[in-house]
């Protein structure tokens, strides 16, 4: 059986359903204005409850005293030590200088970073009878022959991670260096690649906060140079969404190609689309026009790993805040994880 009160890269990267019991998936309690806590629906329907903790996995919530199952559902009595976070702070009616933003519906929405939304969260590892029947977890192998080669021939790889802040690993538990210390999506993808192919993988992440595609033309060119990466993961589309055109958020990812394509003519790409932002905020949003131009680039050297999906998939059976890192355009732990076996099932 898992140790779930420690990172592990094994219980990480199982994918949803796999095998019949989920691990340390997320959950964050938010009362109603009543001051009840609804019942909260997981991934599957559980079968039985495994182990309920807090997000450090420190802090274990017992069966009956703590929490109920019914129906697959968890439930609360009164008395519950479990934490959750009042209505009225979680939806503030007045702006709260750097810790909040407007919502679409009127109001405002809670917002923190570093390991504020984390020290909020929960761990529920159970068994269930579910299987995942969404997209985003194909092999890309096809895509990418170079790349494919060098790892089944175990020979280094040398792999370039470029983006935004989610590739960062912003919200992270290892970034934030807080419990359990779950390290950031990059650093999954090619533990798992080392595990799975007994290649050394050679890794540079040369993300950064704040940027969009636009960002990443110069980027591509200085690193393709300097790392001659034999593959390279673009990972931008979040900052863009709120202004840059579809077509021109396109000829970026191309420019960027193109520029380390000029030193590094072999290297092959593997093209990341971004999870989804909050859907309650009043923020404009692009982000679905994005999902086909991506999608066109695949081929011959260029793969694509469709996190959209897969999020808009997570989000039919929990809610954004279940899976948030700042509640607002960042993953926590659960959702870097899902980042992490999109990124490499795409690979193996």
């Amino acid at each position: 059986m898992f140790d779930f009160t420690k990172y592990s890269i094994d219980w990480c990267l199982k994918r949803p359903g796999s095998e019949g019991i989920e691990y340390n998936e997320s959950v964050m309690l938010i009362a109603e204005k009543n001051g009840a806590i609804e019942p909260v629906r997981l991934l599957f329907d559980a079968d039985e409850i495994i182990s309920f903790r807090d997000a450090s996995l420190n802090t274990e919530y017992a069966a009956g005293k703590d929490f109920v199952l019914e129906e697959g559902k968890l439930c609360f009595p009164s008395g519950t030590r479990v934490q959750h976070i009042p209505h009225e702070q979680f939806f503030p009616s007045e702006p709260i200088e750097g810790g909040s933003f407007p919502a679409k519906e009127g109001g405002h929405l809670l917002f923190g970073e570093g390991d504020f939304f984390h020290k909020r969260q929960l761990a529920v590892s159970y068994r269930h009878r579910g299987s995942w029947d969404g997209p985003g977890f194909a092999s890309k192998k096809r895509f990418l022959p170079l790349v494919s080669a060098k790892l089944e021939a175990k020979k280094e790889l040398s792999v370039v991670y470029l983006g935004d802040s989610i590739t960062v690993g912003a919200n992270s538990s290892g970034l934030s260096r807080v419990f359990p210390y779950v390290p950031i999506w990059p650093d999954m993808v090619s533990e798992a690649l080392e595990n799975h192919y007994g290649a050394h993988i050679k890794s540079k992440n040369i993300a950064v906060g704040g940027t969009a595609s636009a960002w990443g033309i110069a980027q591509a060119k200085d690193h393709g140079v300097a790392e001659r990466p034999d593959l390279m993961l673009i990972a931008f589309g979040m900052n863009d969404g709120g202004s840059v055109p579809a077509a021109e958020f396109a000829q970026n990812l191309g420019a960027i190609m193109s520029n380390t394509k000029k030193s590094c003519p072999e290297c092959e790409f593997l093209l990341v689309i971004s999870m989804l932002h909050n859907p309650l905020l009043a923020w404009p949003s692009l982000h679905g026009s994005y999902e086909p131009v991506v999608a066109g680039f695949e081929g011959e050297g260029v793969a694509v790993a469709d996190m959209a999906s897969v999020h808009r998939r997570l989000l039919e059976r929990k809610r954004y805040y279940d899976m948030t890192g700042n509640n607002v355009n960042h993953p926590n732990d659960y959702l870097a994880r899902m980042y992490a076996i999109a990124v490499s099932s795409a690979l193996f």
